[in-house]
């Protein structure tokens, strides 16, 4: 009781009541949580730019869907795949697939592991 008589008669003084901590007025915005619509950063985990620095996920699943449509490079009998390797590389697109559910570079997994089944079956 005490306390929350000294909070409403405390001026500028915040209250967080999920983490139950009070802040003076210099330090209130430490109370107001992150914006919901800020989209957090998704750092690749291993593809870097020139600099060093991991890219965007989503401008990396760009860029790759890119590459595929590009048509520049044409493919002779010595790039293709053995049948055991095509089907590790779609098992393991999958579980990337898995990883990144929802986001562009999973989408683009998912989608190359299915069209690397389609050619193992059929």
């Amino acid at each position: 009781m005490p306390r929350s008589w000294a909070r409403e008669h405390a001026p500028g003084w915040s209250y967080d009541p999920v983490g139950q901590t009070d802040y003076c007025p210099k330090h209130a915005q430490s109370a107001i949580g992150p914006a919901t619509d800020a989209v957090p950063p998704q750092p690749t985990a291993s593809a870097r730019d020139q600099s060093g620095n991991p890219l965007n996920r989503d401008a990396y699943a760009t860029q790759l869907r890119a590459r595929l449509t590009d048509g520049s490079r044409p493919t002779d009998d010595s790039q293709v795949l053995m049948f055991a390797e095509a089907e590790v590389v779609a098992r393991l697109l999958e579980e990337l697939a898995g990883v990144y559910r929802g986001e562009s570079l999973g989408a683009l997994a998912h989608d190359l592991a299915t069209r690397l089944d389609r050619h193992i079956v059929g």
